[in-house]
């Protein structure tokens, strides 16, 4: 996402400043971020991501319990008059608190609308949108590059990078609510609205009103939620929402689901972070570098397509990701002075890594049921924020004692994903279970 991600040009890792560094203006010289306040670099870099962090879980819980719609709105709506109201703000303490409410936001509009779109499309089309839902971020990335190349002050860059969010604005409107959401719901109604919409645009035709109103009673039956909510009856509603939580590690087919794919998100985010923030590390020149790895993104998001539907998630992943801690365990064997080959390890790294990100949003959507979907997802999507955080950090801390030690640690990381990925079922071929009972019940193929 445009202004709130960190971006390596805002806080330069040297202590130039002004032109020195090639920059007409930056964060750390507008607001002296050296010597006794060097710290609030590392700070303005993570602050995004602890908002990330604590909004994750949240907006998975209100997705779950009001609708993919509303939350995918409020988020929208946040994130894209903030993101134009930041850059003109005079007071460091001010932008902190907005990058924090930002990271708090970006969660309700990604998770909750990649959740809507993996629940309305039918099976054989579900590999291509959730994974082309992405495409865009590569060109966003590649504009990233470009833009800041050649607008070196932070507040004007941050500002033209954030103008398109308001497009967004225009094209929410147009969003319909999740029937299979609104179905586990009970909210009958609403979903064969939503249903014949769909139908009437696809030029086909639904089954009998009586028929269909049977099969979403029996839908809504086998809701965990729905039996939770007879027992409780008037309890509080601080206990409805840790059992909210607690339903993703109830049951064991649940809770092996939800720890591998938290591992594997905290991984991944590890390895992608790493290698958008160490341009410095791989590249004399960020920006060149920032519009190339965009560029790599691109194969990275769709030619995995025919992949994941020729040899499923699970076994695309598992050589996805022991490719890309090939790649990275490399790096630290090759010398600084072979420049274009670090580079091109990098970038391989960072093509392998894209599509690893792509397989495990797909598969991770396809696991977790309808009921508890967007909590599986967001939750998931905090420790990637937590592995943002650790990583940010990570960069500005170890290269300057050990160079190497960044591409060691997320290579031997990706190792362990691989292992890890290689114990999830496979969902190729498989319908969306709509309620963790009937997960439970009938389950995956391993």
């Amino acid at each position: 996402m445009s202004i709130a991600g960190v971006r390596l040009w805002d806080i330069p890792s040297n202590e130039n400043t002004g032109t020195e560094s090639g920059f007409d203006d930056h964060v750390t010289t507008q607001f002296e971020l050296v010597c006794n306040r060097r710290f609030l670099r590392g700070l303005y870099n993570s602050v995004y991501y602890f908002g990330a962090f604590v909004g994750s879980p949240l907006s998975g819980w209100l997705s779950d319990t009001f609708g993919r719609r509303k939350v995918f709105v409020l988020g929208s709506v946040t994130f894209a008059v903030l993101s134009n109201i930041m850059p003109w703000i005079p007071n460091l303490t001010a932008i902190l608190v907005l990058r924090f409410i930002l990271g708090f936001s970006q969660p309700a509009m990604v998770q909750s609308s990649y959740t809507l779109v993996m629940e309305v499309f039918e099976e054989r089309w579900r590999s291509t949108a959730g994974i082309f839902v992405f495409l865009p971020w590569c060109f966003e990335i590649m504009l990233m590059g470009g833009v800041s190349s050649a607008v070196r002050h932070w507040r004007w860059q941050s500002f033209y990078l954030a103008l398109p969010t308001l497009v967004l604005l225009l094209l929410m409107w147009k969003l319909d609510e999740s029937p299979r959401w609104l179905i586990v719901r009970g909210r009958y109604t609403e979903a064969l609205q939503v249903l014949r919409k769909a139908a009437r645009w696809n030029n086909t035709s639904l089954p009998p009103t009586k028929e269909l109103r049977a099969l979403m009673e029996q839908i809504r039956e086998k809701s965990a939620d729905s039996s939770s909510t007879k027992r409780e009856g008037k309890c509080g509603m601080v206990r409805r929402v840790l059992d909210s939580f607690l339903i993703l590690l109830r049951t064991r087919k649940i809770r092996k689901i939800t720890l591998i794919t938290f591992c594997l998100y905290f991984i991944t985010s590890m390895g992608y972070i790493g290698l958008s923030l160490g341009g410095d590390l791989f590249s004399t020149d960020p920006f060149v570098y920032m519009i190339i790895s965009g560029a790599m993104d691109i194969p990275g998001t769709t030619l995995i397509i025919p992949v994941v539907e020729r040899f499923g998630r699970r076994r695309s992943n598992v050589v996805l990701y022991f490719l890309t801690a090939m790649s990275l365990l490399g790096l630290s064997f090759i010398p600084t002075s072979y420049g274009r080959v670090v580079m091109t390890l990098a970038l391989l790294g960072r093509l392998t890594l894209s599509a690893c990100y792509q397989v495990i949003f797909l598969h991770g959507s396809e696991l977790f049921p309808t009921e508890v979907r967007a909590r599986g997802m967001s939750n998931a999507s905090m420790m990637a924020r937590i592995s943002a955080v650790f990583t940010s950090f990570l960069l500005s801390a170890l290269p300057s004692t050990w160079s190497a030690a960044p591409p060691i640690i997320i290579g031997c990381a990706c190792l362990i994903a691989s292992a890890l990925t290689h114990m999830l079922p496979e969902t190729r071929g498989a319908a969306l279970y709509d309620t963790v009972a009937a997960l439970e019940a009938t389950g995956l193929s391993e």
